[in-house]
């Protein structure tokens, strides 16, 4: 079948398709090796940033879709920003337009001897206008048995305690020790110990908080008139951040696909040496074939053929080393995202390929690899006679 193409591509010769490549056998592997360990490289960074990037995208999308979120400080800023007061987030309740807010606060407890994330939230809202990154059960559900005194256990920590729905589960609190039953398992990014969600209430009645790290308001629309009667309500209070919900879910996942516009860059770079290192092996071959090149354009064949042999031969050796590279890449790159990264952080990543940049990655080699044939392929169509047949 390939016989086949390789005619059809150069009509009456191309069934020497690879002939050239077979004579500097051990220079075609290093070549292909080169070209193939490179793009492997770049593909398992590629999908595993893709990866990330992806499941972050639905993450953060999931508890906040259509919210206006509002904080003291920089939302990037971590535990160490200002917290909204109860009195800011009161006056913000009442103001008209907004529909619903859900506070957040978050802090640490010891389970087992490991500091896991504990985060509190205003459940009854979560349950009608956000939505729990819940793992295996109802979102809605889930957050409705938060609300009436359940907990839930984030992916990792179920993972590293053996801690699953149904089960119990006892911290230790300001005021004693708390037997809570976990209703379910949630997916959170926070660490390898995992976190622990309860609702807002419970929370305020075990340990003492001066206010909110974050609130999810949702408002009508347009958002910009209610983020200044906010303003207006809270004015000389508090300053406020706000950042609508839509723009943190992509936050992320931005980061995240800058990396790989930067890593894109880099793979341009390694097309571009491919591309040298098989005009390199080309040329070698147009020389130890002179004689047969030669006597090939003697009984007929045009110098067109001869071209699209050569280029025949650059885009063999280039596509195989795209292939090999591109394959081994995203073979190697499966657990790293779906076992290591469970194993190091405790996330749960899911495998996405990035088709369409592993597409321009191979198209790109490829095509450098045609245009540094042009040159060997010159060669072969100008050999002169005297030095075909000078003795070696």
């Amino acid at each position: 079948m390939g016989r086949r193409f390789s005619e059809r591509v150069v009509p009456r010769i191309g069934r020497l398709v690879g002939a050239s490549l077979a004579t500097r056998s051990r220079s075609a592997g290093i070549t292909l090796a080169g070209v193939a360990g490179v793009l492997a490289g770049l593909s398992a960074t590629l999908v595993i940033v893709e990866s990330l990037a992806s499941t972050f995208d639905d993450w953060i999308a999931a508890e906040y879709r259509g919210a206006v979120l509002i904080t003291a400080g920089s939302p990037f800023e971590g535990r160490d920003r200002e917290l909204v007061s109860h009195e800011t987030t009161e006056r913000i309740r009442r103001v008209p337009g907004v529909h619903a807010v859900s506070e957040l606060f978050t802090g640490d407890v010891l389970y087992e001897g490991e500091e896991v994330l504990l985060v509190g939230q205003t459940m009854a809202v979560l349950e009608r206008y956000g939505r729990l990154p819940a793992v295996g059960s109802d979102p809605a559900a889930l957050a409705r048995a938060l609300a009436a005194g359940e907990i839930a256990v984030s992916d990792a920590f179920s993972d590293r305690f053996g801690i699953s729905a149904g089960d119990s589960l006892t911290l230790t609190t300001p005021k004693g020790p708390r037997t809570f039953r976990v209703a379910g398992v949630f997916r959170d990014y926070v660490g390898p110990a995992g976190s622990i969600q309860l609702d807002i209430g419970v929370l305020d009645g075990l340990w003492k908080r001066e206010g909110s790290y974050l609130l999810a308001a949702w408002v009508d629309s347009p958002a910009e008139s209610a983020i200044d009667a906010i303003r207006s309500a809270v004015a000389g209070r508090q300053d406020l951040f706000f950042i609508h919900g839509e723009a943190l879910d992509r936050y992320a996942g931005d980061v995240l696909r800058r990396l790989a516009a930067m890593l894109s860059r880099m793979a341009l770079f390694s097309a571009v040496l491919g591309g040298l290192a098989v005009m390199n092996l080309l040329i070698g071959t147009v020389a130890e074939r002179r004689r047969e090149l030669f006597l090939l354009r003697s009984v007929g064949a045009t110098n067109g053929q001869l071209t699209a042999l050569v280029l025949a031969d650059a885009a063999l050796i280039s596509g195989l080393g795209a292939v090999a590279g591109i394959g081994v890449g995203a073979l190697c790159a499966y657990p790293m995202v779906t076992d290591v990264l469970r194993e190091a952080f405790g996330w749960s990543v899911r495998f996405d390929l990035p088709v369409r940049d592993l597409a321009l990655l191979f198209l790109g080699v490829a095509a450098a690899a045609l245009v540094a044939g042009l040159y060997p392929a010159s060669l072969a169509r100008r050999l002169p006679p005297r030095e075909v047949f000078a003795p070696e």
